[in-house]
């Protein structure tokens, strides 16, 4: 799981993390802010009339989105991230 805070802050990071934020959809920042608040997949996905699959998948895209813009790096796996 991408973890922001293992990485040591710079102004640059929050730059690119910022900005990585302001590119996510309402409803995926909504996710991934309750998410790190530690508000469980099913809570999330009530509030948004989702499945709690729904938002696990919508986490991990998200999670994939903050790796390859905040850090450039790209893991492959066995994930594959669909372009709506």
């Amino acid at each position: 799981m991408f973890n922001p805070d293992c990485y040591l802050p710079s102004e640059s990071f929050f730059s690119r993390y910022e900005k990585a934020l302001m590119e996510l959809s309402d409803d995926d920042l909504f996710i991934w802010l309750m998410h790190r608040i530690g508000r469980s997949q099913e809570w999330i996905a009530r509030k948004l009339g989702l499945s709690q699959s729904a938002v696990s998948h919508r986490i991990k895209k998200i999670e994939y989105h903050f790796r390859r813009r905040v850090t450039g790096r790209l893991e492959t796996g066995s994930l594959r991230i669909r372009k709506n």
